[in-house]
């Protein structure tokens, strides 16, 4: 499994990532990304190479004509991280690695606002981890930036592999679900999404209502029914606002970090599906 690591600039913010591929996806050497860019600009810009002899982007592709017109660009997953976490904590590396081993789905993964590369030294000192992370939860335009965030960064990480993408997938609980869902809603690319430990409450609940309404691919919903964090009742309220037609709940006794590992799979299977044609709910 690859890594490409690099930091994209979405109105004026940093927004590292990282993006994981299986080896042989890049359409030039390994050798090519000689360095991390430490800011690539936002889609159409030119990458700035830290030092002189850096590289510069390859055009855009678009694949070869077909029948019916271009090649379809390539699939993708963005894994959103959950509160206190970051774009390449084990756990989001092992998730990434299913994907990638199991399925040869790329893995592109950013720091969400307030988290990981994206703190500040003084925040890091001066905060606890839970009022850094309400602090941003809390701000309203936080969603908003944060689809910008994912959409410049998929536009930037084109560039750096040298791929177009095509169906897009999301996989995003927790904190990856307050700010992850609004995103499936708004980007036509998806086909797919896992969501869930999460619920209808506070600022957001509204929003999230009415986004949720609004998601056109299919859904597999993560419930746990002892969930310290997230009330039952409020995570089914979230549930209910999904289209029924297109949605699956997975519903476990345990708490907020007990997941099945079995399920977790099982998930992650579900996205590929989505992704590769096949049917989604088997």
């Amino acid at each position: 499994m690859a890594e490409h690591r690099f930091t994209a600039r979405s109105q004026g913010r940093d927004v590292p990532a990282v993006l994981w591929t299986p080896p042989a996806f890049l359409d030039f050497p390994e050798s090519f990304l000689r360095f991390s860019p430490a800011d690539l600009p936002g889609p159409g810009g030119p990458l700035t190479p830290p030092k002189p002899g850096g590289f510069s982007a390859p055009p855009r592709p678009s694949g070869p004509p077909g029948p019916s017109g271009p090649r379809q660009g390539a699939a993708i997953v963005l894994l959103g991280h959950g509160g206190g976490m970051h774009k390449a904590t084990p756990e989001q590396e092992a998730l990434a690695s299913w994907l990638v081993r199991k399925h040869s789905l790329p893995v592109l993964a950013i720091d969400a606002p307030g988290h990981g590369e994206r703190v500040s030294e003084e925040e890091r000192t001066t905060s606890e981890d839970f009022s850094l992370l309400a602090r941003h939860l809390r701000r309203p335009q936080a969603i908003d930036e944060t689809i910008h965030d994912w959409q410049v960064a998929l536009a930037v990480a084109e560039r750096v592999v040298g791929k177009h993408w095509g169906p897009v997938g999301y996989w995003g609980v927790s904190m990856g679900t307050h700010f992850g869902l609004s995103l499936v809603a708004a980007d036509p690319r998806m086909k797919g999404a896992v969501l869930g430990l999460y619920g209808l409450f506070g600022m957001e609940a509204d929003r999230l209502r009415q986004d949720a309404a609004r998601i056109r691919c299919p859904v597999l919903f993560l419930v746990q029914e002892d969930d310290e964090l997230i009330p039952l009742e409020n995570a089914l309220d979230l549930y209910a606002a999904l289209p029924a037609v297109t949605t699956r709940l997975a519903r476990h006794a345990g708490g907020h970090i007990e997941v099945p590992e079995q399920t977790v799979h099982e998930s992650l299977d579900f996205l590929a599906r989505c992704l590769l044609g096949t049917p989604a709910f088997e």
